[in-house]
């Protein structure tokens, strides 16, 4: 499939394909180690809830998840496709990066108590037990993760990634003049972009795929007070129906417009 563009010129759709096998492995690497920045971001990000704690960011043009920032403007990332991991002091990455190929959960963690150690941060305040939860994480020295075997994966979820920020950037800026991040629930994966983090208003959103839907698809549905949206009564638009369709970037641009209809 070839790549196409919206009427409106904005969206910066990359041609896609799906491999549901393949993108489920691949998703799987993804949420094993963004537990990482989940585990961080709880630990030290400096906010009234593990929910608003642990909300982090997802930046198109560097395909990178970040953490709020902590202790005078630290950061962790996770970069797409490798998924390393690196902290950033300011917004300037500093030079030690774990890359989890062939290491395992412990040598995460050891990693990233050292670092801590580096910056002159209390690592006793590091919390390893993650506030929601999330079945069959590896863990311990006995399992070691392999993103390089699901490279394929991984570099297509980093074209959904960046289709879907492209989509909901424009989304957003048809409801509100302000320029606001792409944020992402770690637990799920899924991307918003609220206009107002405070009201209580209907917004889209888009999830790598889930249980019920293991490929990706974009939904919409009603912001809950942590600031992610509740499906209990969305509606999707599946990989499949834009993948079937001949022009991916309209056929989503309909669905942004039956927002507010």
């Amino acid at each position: 499939m070839t790549s196409s563009a919206s009427s409106l010129n904005s969206i910066q759709w990359e041609s896609l394909d799906i491999d549901t096998t393949g993108l489920k492995k691949a998703r799987w690497d993804v949420v094993n180690i963004i537990q990482w920045l989940t585990r961080i971001a709880n630990s030290f990000v400096d906010e009234t809830t593990s929910e608003k704690r642990v909300v982090l960011e997802f930046q198109p043009k560097d395909a990178a998840f970040i953490t709020q920032s902590f202790s005078n403007g630290i950061t962790l990332e996770m970069q797409l496709p490798s998924l390393e991991l690196q902290f950033a002091e300011n917004g300037r990455l500093m030079p030690h990066v774990f890359d989890p190929e062939d290491h395992s959960p412990a040598e995460a963690e050891a990693w990233l108590l050292v670092e801590l150690l580096h910056r002159g941060i209390d690592r006793s305040k590091f919390k390893k037990m993650l506030p929601y939860d999330i079945p069959d994480l590896l863990s311990g020295d006995a399992e070691k993760y392999s993103p390089k075997s699901h490279l394929k994966g991984l570099t297509e979820i980093v074209k959904w990634l960046r289709n879907a920020s492209s989509v909901l950037e424009l989304a957003n800026r048809r409801f509100a003049a302000k320029k606001h991040r792409i944020i992402c629930s770690p637990r799920t994966l899924e991307l918003t972009c609220l206009s107002d983090p405070r009201s209580n208003q209907s917004a889209i959103g888009f999830s790598l795929g889930d249980v019920a839907s293991p490929a990706p698809f974009f939904f919409k549905g009603e912001m809950s007070k942590n600031r992610l949206v509740d499906k209990k009564s969305n509606s999707i638009l599946t990989a499949a129906q834009l993948l079937a369709s001949r022009n991916p970037a309209d056929a989503v641009m309909d669905f942004v417009r039956a927002k507010s209809e």
